[in-house]
Formats: structure tokens, sequence, C-alpha cells
């Protein structure tokens, strides 16, 4: 009996452990890997020039409308100002690798908790936690048949991976074909958070930002303004 209970067990454990993740669905799984930061494709808006966004939050039935200035530094480092549509503070920062500063806020954001959370959407929008050279991950692959003559030949559309950072566990996504991130999924109980990137095509950063949180109702869109 124990001979036939036994492989039956590995089997159902070996299922669950190399079961693919929702996030991954439709990828092939390729196990643990070390990949370089550039494997992310990590974007930068040009130094020394400012970029404005149009920023909206939505929580539930009220929506806030505001605009975000940013200012890449030649170190990397970005300075951010959001204001209302009137002109009135709403949040002043500073984002390095090492974190978020804050100059000022608006009173409705002194929380400790909603200050974390912003400090980790904004930290993952644009790329300021993954400051490590190489991470250690789970990879996933997409890939469809190429028009070669050989059948067995595969086109690379997207790749998937898992890593973990200090602020936590997060799933990224990335076009192959054009180079750039799709989609990262923040890990957490409150402060889970979907993010998705959209681009206009030959442009390597993102037009649109599109943050979710699922378990709060609460959404936050950034959209770029184009300059005419």
């Amino acid at each position: 009996m124990n001979r036939i209970i036994l492989p039956f067990i590995l089997l159902v454990l070996f299922g669950i452990t190399s079961c693919t993740p929702r996030f991954f669905k439709g990828m092939e799984g390729e196990g643990k890997q070390t990949i370089k930061r550039e494997n992310l494709y990590p974007f930068t808006y040009k130094a020394g020039e400012t970029v404005t966004f149009s920023m909206q939050l939505e929580y539930k039935d009220n929506v806030m409308n505001s605009i975000l200035l940013v200012q890449p530094e030649e170190n990397g480092n970005i300075r951010g100002v959001c204001t209302s549509v009137f002109g009135s503070t709403v949040l002043d920062f500073y984002l390095t690798e090492k974190g978020m500063l804050i100059y000022d806020c608006m009173d409705q954001l002194k929380h400790k908790k909603l200050l974390r959370l912003l400090e980790k959407d904004l930290m993952t929008s644009f790329f300021k936690r993954f400051k490590k050279p190489t991470y250690e991950a789970r990879v996933w692959s997409k890939k469809t048949n190429s028009k070669s003559t050989i059948a067995t030949d595969k086109l690379l559309l997207g790749k998937g991976y898992c890593i973990k950072s200090k602020m936590g566990k997060c799933k990224i996504k990335t076009d192959e074909i054009e180079q750039h991130v799709t989609e990262i999924e923040n890990s957490g109980k409150i402060s889970a958070a979907q993010i998705q990137y959209e681009y206009e095509q030959g442009n390597f950063t993102p037009k649109t930002i599109k943050i979710k949180h699922p378990n709060l109702g609460l959404s936050i869109l950034i959209e770029k303004y184009e300059s005419e």
C-alpha cells in the first residue's frame, strides 16, 4: 500500500509547488535563474527635463485630479511635486534607491501607512526599488512558433519574473519584442497592487501608468502630457 500512496503524495506535492501563478498564466516556467537589472527594462526620463503628468486618484466614489511634475537627476534620483488643479501642494517628494523623502504633503495624506503605500507605488512605478545589479528570480517565458522553415523554432514574446526586494516580493512581465516592462504586481495584504504600463509605438518610456489596489478599492492613473 505504501508503495502506491507515496508516489501519489509526491505527485500531488510536485503539482502544488510547480503550479504557475495566475499572473503568469499562459507562460512556461523556466525555474530559478540569476537575472540582470537590465532584464527588467528599467526606464528613465531625460535628466534635468521636467516631465508633466496628470494624476487621478479614485477611492470608491471619490475622485481627486492633480498634476504630477517629475524631474529626473543625473544621479538617477527623482524630484517630484504633485499639486491640485488649483496649485496647492498634494505631495512634495524626492525618490532615491533608499526610499522616498517627503518635504511636504496635504493633511489628508499625513498617515504613516498611507505614505508608506504611496512610497511603494512610486518607487515601483518609476523603478527606484530595483537597485541591485542582479536578482535571483523565478522565470517564466511566453513563446510562439516563428515563421522560420524549422517547425521547432520559437519566437520569444515575453518574459516573467518573480523576485524579492526590501519592499517585498513582486512579479514582473516584460515584452521582449518591444523591450519594455508591461506589468508589475506587488505582494502584500493591504499594499497589494497591480501596475500596468502603456506605451506609444517606438517609445521606451511609458505614456500611462495604471495602479490598482484591489483590496483597498483605490486606483491611481498617471498619464503623461505630450508637448505640442
